[in-house]
């Protein structure tokens, strides 16, 4: 199969997601855990998500708003929790475990997008709203050529340029709740209960204002304002972009361990 041409026309205006994508099936609505045609998105306002936290995400973010790094070195030391031996009953506990371990990397995968998508507007590759022409297949070319045993051909390192199309509509996203102000905190307290993929599909521009409208009636800012949010979500943007562009002091023979500079 031909590689498509991930090349988008300079007057798109909006975020575009990876060409191979095939509009003709369904994907996850924004508000609803049924699938919905991409080009009819429910309009039932009754599975509008409210807002909420789970009891071990309440204790984190409460840690967070006077250690601003313990969300990101939670993160760096997560790990699935296995059956220890201890029967049925301990499995279901450390399930319990696991379902927080996937909500916390759900936000990190929101904040992973967003640093990736940032840094590829800055290299020149994007212009923040779309991508320049051709300049998707350039950058797909030269992954390969970086990281062969990454990517095993172009069409793989095209792939995981629908990164750079997330982190795209997650930044619009954080410009949704407040006129002419990107908030990182809201992409901390966008529901979990929504798929990736719902938030960050081609159906999603004409819906983000009304969906961000129901969530503020709903007491998003307020779950924003009561943990400090913005501020956290500024920390982790800040503390991933510094880690990217922070030069690996690797010794040989060794793995680098960045937690103990998470801060």
């Amino acid at each position: 199969m031909g590689i498509p041409n991930p090349g988008y026309p300079r007057n798109s205006s909006q975020c575009m997601p990876s060409s191979n994508v095939d509009t003709t099936t369904a994907t996850p609505s924004l508000t609803t855990r049924a699938t919905t045609p991409l080009q009819g998105v429910t309009d039932d306002d009754s599975f509008f998500r409210t807002p909420s936290l789970s009891p071990s995400m309440k204790l984190l973010l409460e840690s967070c708003r006077t250690d601003r790094g313990v969300f990101l070195r939670e993160i760096g030391k997560s790990r699935a929790v296995l059956p220890t031996g201890q029967g049925w009953e301990a499995a279901i506990a450390a399930k319990v475990d696991n379902a927080d371990l996937r909500d916390r990397m759900k936000i990190y995968h929101r904040f992973e997008c967003y640093n990736i998508y940032q840094h590829v507007v800055e290299a020149g590759y994007h212009t923040g709203t779309y991508w320049i022409r051709d300049m998707r297949t350039n950058l797909a070319k030269k992954l390969c050529e970086k990281f062969p045993q990454r990517f095993r051909d172009q069409q793989a390192a095209n792939k995981s340029l629908n990164w750079v199309d997330q982190g795209c509509k997650y930044h619009e996203w954080a410009g949704q709740f407040k006129r002419g102000i990107t908030d990182l905190g809201y992409l901390i307290a966008l529901p979990l209960d929504v798929p990736h993929s719902a938030y960050t599909s081609r159906c999603t521009k004409k819906r983000m204002h009304e969906v961000a409208n129901d969530l503020k009636s709903r007491g998003i800012e307020s779950l924003v304002t009561q943990y400090e949010l913005t501020e956290l979500g500024n920390h982790i943007a800040v503390t991933l972009r510094d880690m990217t562009c922070r030069e690996r002091r690797e010794a040989p023979g060794k793995d680098y361990n960045h937690r103990n500079d998470i801060v």
